[in-house]
């Protein structure tokens, strides 16, 4: 084999090692992140189609924060390799060689010392070490799930309310043809001499607030939509995207259960909460690593060497680190100081993570009854009858019946009806969105 092919042979072997490394870590973050799209056809679609089915996937398989917790848990993946070594530190070998020149009737003599030594962890360091680094790993994955349900309530609250803006904005255009339509009834009534010009410019003014009100409505779809593209990683030069889905709690694929008031404070959970656990009990795990560490570790040797004159010795023996209070040694004293008082510190986040928690679901629970409530008002008859009363408002106008005032009123009143109606929808969806987030339901979940 030539020295070309060698280094073939040795590059190849290290790449086969490096996927034996990776790959089984690729599958584990894939795990962790509930399925998040991988395939080509996954991520073309988030390019083309949004829907209910594949907004979280989509916001989650392109988001650089999610990635980029995704990358710090894979470095202290390395830590907790790194913590499985059975000795602190690498043997150490001592060579050292001596040229004794001739004295007297004394010859000349060469002498060698060779000392192998090892440093042993006696204290349960090792143990301690695996320890706090796999309560490091846990706590970043704990964190990677509550970075990718926030990621994931972003992107269902702003798929509702581009859904909620673009329906508004349907309804503006809609409306805007039914009023140009009474303006054109009312002119034509003027120039009739039927009314009088002070009414004519109300019905312009009217025509004038309508179409504020659809360049309103048009600027909050487009912004909306904006927000949705950038949360599922739409390429900026792609315009043709499209958003399919429903405007209506219903449509939510997540079941919503009722909250549970007997419940303790202390039993209250989330992917929010455990990662504060998570954290209080990395810091409490480093903690205990550092006191272990204070324990002086023994060092164990041996020796051979050839002395004298060709005397050949044979040795051993131990040395002991000899510890020092601080400030003279290292106690490590004012780290563990910082540790406790750090995992001190989240186990009160805790705390007020779950009452906050208790709080949002109380309150959270009654926006999803109250918006459900409201939406009820809304009923198919009525909006279908006031569809109707307002088609036929031009020609109301035409045969007298409605005065131009009083046509002008019930106008913006249905308008207004409309609207309020998108909106309850709006807010019943969002209000589903954010009793799943704070119940701990899988937002981020395949659904």
């Amino acid at each position: 084999m030539t020295c070309e092919q060698n280094r073939l042979t040795q590059k190849k072997g290290k790449l086969m090692i490096k996927k034996r490394l990776v790959i089984p870590w690729g599958w584990l973050v894939s795990g962790l992140l509930y399925q998040i799209p991988a395939s080509g056809a996954d991520l073309r679609q988030c390019q083309t189609l949004i829907t209910a089915q594949n907004v979280a996937q989509c916001a989650l398989a392109s988001n650089p924060s999610l990635q980029a917790e995704a990358a710090a848990l894979q470095a202290k993946e390395g830590g907790r390799i790194n913590a499985q070594r059975y000795f602190p530190s690498n043997p150490t070998l001592n060579i050292s060689a001596a040229r004794r020149g001739a004295k007297g009737m004394e010859p000349e003599a060469f002498n060698w010392y060779l000392t192998l030594g090892e440093e042993i962890e006696v204290g349960g360091q090792r143990g301690a070490r695996k320890k706090a680094a796999e309560a490091t790993w846990e706590a970043q994955k704990k964190r990677i799930q509550g970075v990718a349900r926030e990621i994931a309530k972003e992107a269902w609250v702003a798929f509702y309310e581009t859904l909620a803006f673009e329906e508004t904005h349907a309804l503006a255009r809609e409306l805007e043809t039914i009023s140009n339509r009474a303006k054109e009834a009312v002119h034509a009534m003027a120039e009739r001499g039927r009314l009088s010009p002070l009414e004519t410019h109300l019905t312009d003014i009217a025509a004038t607030r309508m179409f504020q009100f659809v360049r309103a409505s048009e600027r909050k779809y487009y912004t909306s939509r904006a927000v949705l593209g950038t949360l599922v990683g739409v390429d900026a030069q792609n315009a043709a995207w499209k958003i399919e889905g429903t405007l209506d709690p219903s449509s939510f694929p997540i079941p919503l259960a009722p909250p549970k008031d007997q419940m303790a404070q202390e039993d209250l959970t989330s992917p929010e909460i455990e990662s504060l656990q998570a954290e209080e009990q990395s810091l409490q795990t480093t903690a205990v690593l550092l006191r272990r560490t204070r324990i002086p570790n023994p060092t164990f040797f041996f020796f051979a060497q050839n002395d004298g004159y060709n005397e050949k010795v044979l040795g051993g023996g131990v040395s002991i680190p000899i510890p020092l209070p601080e400030p003279i040694g290292q106690t490590y004293n004012g780290n563990i100081q910082e540790m406790e008082a750090s995992a001190q510190r989240l186990a009160f986040s805790r705390q007020q993570a779950q009452r906050t928690l208790r709080q949002q679901r109380r309150v959270i629970w009654h926006k999803v009854e109250s918006t459900r409530l409201e939406l009820q008002a809304f009923s198919t008859s009525k909006i279908q009858q006031v569809k109707e009363d307002l088609q036929k408002l031009a020609q109301e106008i035409e045969t007298g019946h409605i005065g131009i005032r009083d046509a002008l009123f019930m106008q913006e009143s249905m308008i207004q009806f409309f609207v309020d109606h998108i909106e309850a929808k709006r807010l019943a969806c969002i209000a589903a969105v954010e009793w799943a987030h704070a119940s701990g339901a899988p937002l981020e979940a395949s659904l």
